[in-house]
């Protein structure tokens, strides 16, 4: 597995991981003969589809496929008779199928990443202590064991101090390779950590470090957003749910110059400036002297609704009807609107809001949404409505990438099938959450972390880019750089995805229901208007 990691003031980091099978107790099973009998007795005519062929998850991650498949099976199972031995029986099968995602997901990380899953991690919004005691460890290893290492690399290592054996084992693998490397250690290859006075040189400054987070931040350690550009065949993974990013803010994208083309469109440029490539999704040039460095904005409070179109999730519908209109949010409940409707909305309010099935194609057809000029942050909250569905060679398609394409920011969707009572407790502290944040002052726009500059920097984002010198792109690419990048996400700023992680925590099912949200698109501030 090839793992890449960019950041503007800092050289790029590659690492080639080797990848080893995650396998399953095959004993968990048994439960299946028993609950899959039940069903079949019910009569259900309702057969899933796997919204991928065959693709490396197959080799690598058998019981991923089976176990949506057993979710799709176990949400829609329907027994002739409610009784209290029926119930339990499909509770049982439902937080077996939870518990078998929650350990996948473990492994994952363990075999595919070993200690080096520390990489994924966003970069320290409060980055002083590190800067200090980073320079004074490269400082140390060049003059006592005439050591340069990765400057980067050492950077991301020494901040990542959750698991000193990890650490340890990262720190031996580094130093025994000379700090230059085309595979990782994985579950079965880690190298063991050795005890030259080079690794306790680094051990020792991540513990240093670690003494002074916890002295001056009360040990709370606060990470900057990170983008997801995963490859066609792992889209499907529920990455934001491996332990080390399960409270990390994470945001997805299809491709490196969509981040920097979807920035510009959702900061108000007319779509003239930005022409979009929807085979790669790429911004096909046309961006002279636009700026990407606005973070756009939303505020929760200028909303519109699409709840239970159907007309059959009456529980849904009681959750949140009433709290709807107490909001003096405009929408329709239990009615179809016209599709003029709906794409009024998503031109005109900053959020919309979709409880129904799937992802509300049937009532607004991607077309209409990917040809808007601007749209709505979305949070579609239906079974599958963030799902990539695949045809042949081509490109993933799915609702996610028509909401992108026609501006929307952000968009928060379910990667598979989901229970309505789980979910629709998750929608409410999501939205609870966004409520709650205190209306903004007028002050300048807030500008973006350092992803999306550094696209611009790296000409990413095609042929209308302006030029930089080769000089300055040498200082920007080739070494890391000191101080704040140009641009940067805050601390104290309120994003759209900065919640979804404790909105997982909500869940009764907290893997198989709570895992299925992702987030869709670029950090987007949540900026009230009025009280």
């Amino acid at each position: 597995m090839l793992l890449s990691r960019l950041n503007l003031m800092r050289q790029p980091v590659v690492l080639l991981l080797p990848v080893d099978s995650v396998l399953e107790d095959v004993q968990q099973d048994n439960w299946t003969t028993s609950v899959g009998t039940i069903s079949n007795n019910n009569g259900s005519s309702k057969e899933w589809s796997c919204p991928w062929n065959r693709n490396v998850l197959d080799d690598v991650a058998a019981q991923f496929r089976v176990i949506l498949e057993e979710n799709f099976l176990s949400s829609s199972t329907l027994f002739s008779v409610d009784t209290n031995e029926n119930r339990s029986i499909w509770w049982n099968w439902r937080t077996k199928l939870n518990d078998r995602l929650g350990t996948l997901l473990r492994s994952v990380e363990d075999s595919w990443f070993g200690p080096w899953s520390f990489l994924l991690l966003g970069e320290l919004f409060d980055d002083t202590c590190l800067n200090a005691i980073q320079k004074k460890l490269a400082a140390d290893l060049k003059r006592m064991y005439k050591l340069e290492l990765d400057a980067s690399l050492l950077r991301a290592l020494i901040s990542s101090v959750k698991s000193i054996p990890g650490l340890e084992a990262c720190v031996s693998h580094l130093l025994s390779s000379k700090g230059w490397f085309g595979s990782g250690c994985s579950m079965k290859q880690r190298n063991r950590a050795s005890a030259n006075g080079e690794c306790q040189l680094i051990l020792k400054a991540a513990r240093d470090l670690e003494i002074q987070w916890e002295t001056s931040t009360s040990g709370s350690i606060n990470r900057e957003p990170i983008a997801l550009v995963l490859d066609d065949d792992l889209v499907m993974l529920p990455w934001e749910s491996i332990p080390i990013l399960r409270k990390q803010e994470v945001y997805r994208m299809p491709s490196l110059g969509s981040i920097s083309a979807l920035s510009l469109l959702s900061s108000g440029h007319d779509r003239p400036q930005v022409r979009w490539d929807q085979d790669n999704l790429d911004c096909a040039g046309g961006c002279d002297g636009a700026d990407v460095g606005s973070l756009p904005s939303v505020d929760p409070l200028d909303a519109y609704y699409l709840l239970n179109p159907s007309g059959d999730l009456h529980h849904t519908q009681s959750t949140f009807e009433d709290w709807f209109r107490n909001q003096k949010w405009e929408g329709k409940a239990g009615i179809i609107p016209t599709v003029d409707e709906l794409v009024s909305a998503l031109k005109n309010h900053d959020l919309f809001l979709y409880f129904g099935h799937g992802s509300g194609e049937q009532y607004i057809p991607g077309h209409n949404i990917q040809s808007l000029d601007h749209c709505a942050a979305t949070l579609l909250m239906g079974c599958s409505s963030g799902c990539l569905y695949y045809k042949g060679c081509y490109a993933p398609k799915g609702a996610p990438l028509y909401y992108l394409i026609g501006g929307c920011p952000v968009v928060i969707a379910n990667l598979w099938e989901v229970t309505d009572k789980d979910i629709d407790r998750f929608s409410q502290s999501l939205l609870d959450s966004w409520l709650k944040v205190e209306p903004s002052l007028p002050v300048e726009s807030t500008k973006s972390d350092s992803l999306v500059e550094e696209f611009k920097s790296m000409k990413i984002i095609g042929r209308g880019i302006a030029k930089s010198s080769k000089s300055k792109r040498k200082a920007q690419l080739g070494k890391d750089v000191d101080g704040d990048p140009p641009f940067k996400c805050r601390d104290n700023d309120f994003r759209i995805a900065s919640f979804i992680s404790q909105a997982r925590d909500t869940c009764r099912l907290s893997f198989l229901n709570g895992a299925s949200p992702v987030c869709y698109g670029v950090p987007t501030l949540i900026k009230r208007k009025r009280v």
